[in-house]
């Protein structure tokens, strides 16, 4: 995939200064709520704006976050920030350096490939939360008209080196942490306007960071499984496929919302 993060051609405008402490849920664990308490919020750098990427911006902006956004070209990324409080749009390079956590709301290829060699030497030490999914392969052997025959499998399985240790193997000085990948955009954009409450398993190696992360995104608006280490991403990632079949499977009345999707 040929992917191309331009390089801003105007300073973009410094992250906001002063801003409110964020205020955490008061059902949130005491670790979380010291990480937080008497800190400034910090400042997210979203790397992609497409769907995943613009409800994330949207739904941090709301929380009094600072947001860059950098884009495969930088209008999409200009154009959200002319509609997001708190935002900015630049090149990738001054996102990284800029954002105190880097969100990579990116296919894995493009991060892979594209995105960490240039932020590599830029998020030494910063919580970097990977957000993707592998790929959906139809079975060539199987129609594909219908539930449940018609599921795609994908392409990680469980017990295979997730894409989350495969960003970290490549980013290794940054805090990476696995959380979101299993809710939907259109689910974001409904936590961020009061909807119900979802329930996202996060990873991670470093505990501090993925505290702070953890207490973040209760602010945010959703629940937070702990799911361990950053290899427990192997479960993680293949979560999405789960919970789309069972909901494709399930019977009339059984809801599946709390989960995520």
């Amino acid at each position: 995939m040929d992917v191309h993060l331009e390089p801003s051609s105007a300073a973009p405008k410094a992250p906001p200064a002063q801003m409110e402490p964020i205020m955490p849920s008061p059902h949130a664990a005491p670790l979380y709520r010291d990480q937080v308490m008497d800190t400034a919020p910090p400042t997210f750098g979203v790397v992609g704006c497409g769907r995943m990427g613009s409800a994330l911006a949207r739904l941090l902006a709301a929380q009094g976050f600072g947001v860059l956004l950098t884009s495969r070209t930088r209008r999409s990324a200009t154009e959200l920030a002319r509609q997001v409080p708190h935002a900015d749009a630049g090149s990738l390079e001054w996102l990284a350096a800029r954002a105190d956590i880097v969100v990579l709301a990116t296919p894995i290829e493009v991060t892979c490939a594209e995105i960490a060699p240039r932020v590599r030497d830029l998020v030494g030490g910063k919580a970097v939360i990977d957000v993707s999914n592998p790929g959906f392969a139809p079975r060539p052997h199987l129609p594909t008209d219908g539930p449940p025959a018609a599921w795609a499998e994908a392409t990680t399985m469980p017990g295979s080196t997730s894409f989350a240790e495969r960003i970290a193997a490549l980013l290794p000085g940054a805090h990476v942490v696995k959380a979101l990948n299993c809710v939907a955009a259109k689910r974001v954009a409904g936590v961020g306007e009061g909807g119900a409450k979802v329930t996202v398993p996060i990873a991670g190696d470093h505990l501090s960071t993925k505290a702070r992360i953890g207490v973040i995104l209760e602010v945010a608006g959703f629940d937070i499984a702990d799911a361990g280490p950053l290899s427990s991403s192997r479960w993680i990632e293949y979560l999405p496929q789960l919970l789309l079949r069972r909901g494709m499977e399930a019977p009339a009345g059984l809801s599946l919302d709390g989960i995520g999707i």
